[in-house]
């Protein structure tokens, strides 16, 4: 036995040499996904489940104000990140979607900022 082997072209359509999905066109690949959403939309209302927890070290447990200051805070960087992403998509060319970036690293500093 030899200690190399021979792999054969990934660019042929015939050789089984990478996965399915790989040789499928994206549109195929995008229609997979949709269709993979559909199926599992059931299971979107657990998401938020968290947030009708009964146990204080729960993440998301509305009882203690720390948890909520946390999820404040973590709502205005949000804010600032889609106003940042969002000038770069509207205002292209212009200083507006550098004051939004600028605004966001801005807001997560001060908030990240220890004491």
């Amino acid at each position: 036995m030899s200690a190399t082997e021979f792999a054969p072209s990934q660019l042929s359509y015939t050789a089984q040499t990478s996965p399915f999905t790989f040789r499928l066109s994206p549109f195929r690949l995008l229609w997979l996904d949709f269709l993979l959403i559909l199926k599992r939309a059931k299971y979107a209302p657990f998401v938020l489940s968290p947030f009708w927890t009964s146990n204080p070290m729960g993440e998301l447990y509305l009882g203690r104000w720390g948890n909520v200051i946390s999820m404040l805070l973590n709502v205005l960087l949000f804010i600032f990140a889609a106003i940042g992403i969002g000038g770069v998509f509207v205002l292209v060319g212009s200083f507006v979607p550098v004051a939004g970036v600028f605004a966001f690293v801005l807001a997560a500093v001060v908030v990240c900022l220890p004491g």
